[in-house]
């Protein structure tokens, strides 16, 4: 088994992305990423909000992507993934997988492939948005970003892997940079994040320790820091991502984020 830090060798850092990041908002009631939390965001408890708007953030780039490699125009994608995501929530779909299979990416797309031939149609009758809430999102830069990611060597499911596994991994990023940023070490992380990367700092350790005004020592320490935090963040997204915290399934699908990224 590889080491997740291959797949995160083979991640674009955050701005490289045309277009905006799948980032979620971040939002601190929604660290603690038990079963129990995504289950209750279903519910009429207060985390419904929060935590339904970070999994429909999450997904609603690589199922976009999945939507047009299917040969759906931009706009018409955008309503499907919208359409899509509303009725995920109305009927609670995002807790209706095991937890203890780690199943909701694939149930995810399951469902979407049949939705769009079960109800886009009939949806689609009521106009462009038709009645559902819609997510908000700039479609031209998630057309960018599509296109700038297309592999014409990749099926509809190979594009939807691709692009969550991107997603999981700009988000964990965007998260750690919000911490250093919150706690005045944004410029720290900015010099050392090529090391999320597997990469040493641009301008080699000893040099760094120059600009940053510390011991070559202490710079590694905070890259090893660094690297840690990163690792923490693309963990527990990926539990939000699959909806179970079960640590086997969690270390194959860190594994496995390489062969997603992977162009076929």
């Amino acid at each position: 088994m590889k080491p997740p830090q291959d797949a995160e060798k083979n991640a674009r850092s955050p701005g490289q992305r045309a277009g905006p990041a799948c980032g979620l908002p971040r939002d601190p009631a929604f660290r603690d990423t038990r079963w129990s939390l995504v289950r209750r965001a279903s519910g009429e408890g207060t985390l419904a909000g929060p935590a339904l708007n970070e999994l429909c953030r999450l997904y609603w780039f690589p199922l976009f992507s999945y939507a047009r490699r299917q040969g759906s125009p931009p706009e018409q994608a955008e309503d499907e993934v919208q359409g899509f995501l509303a009725d995920a929530c109305a009927r609670n779909l995002f807790t209706q997988p095991d937890p203890a299979e780690g199943r909701l990416r694939t149930f995810l797309l399951t469902a979407f492939g049949r939705w769009r031939i079960t109800r886009w149609h009939r949806d689609h009758t009521q106009g462009r948005g038709g009645k559902i809430t819609r997510i908000p999102w700039d479609l031209a830069a998630a057309e960018a970003s599509y296109q700038s990611e297309n592999s014409p060597g990749l099926s509809p499911e190979q594009i939807y892997h691709r692009q969550w596994a991107a997603c999981l991994l700009e988000n964990a990023a965007a998260a750690v940079a919000a911490d250093y940023a919150e706690t005045g070490r944004a410029s720290l992380f900015e010099i050392l994040s090529p090391v999320l990367e597997g990469d040493s700092p641009a301008e080699g350790y000893a040099a760094t320790a120059l600009t940053l005004n510390m011991t070559e020592n202490a710079v590694r320490q905070a890259a090893h820091r660094l690297r840690q935090a990163y690792r923490r963040e693309l963990t527990r997204t990926l539990a939000i991502s699959l909806g179970t915290t079960e640590a086997a399934i969690l270390k194959d699908n860190l594994a496995a984020l390489r062969e997603f990224l992977v162009t076929v």
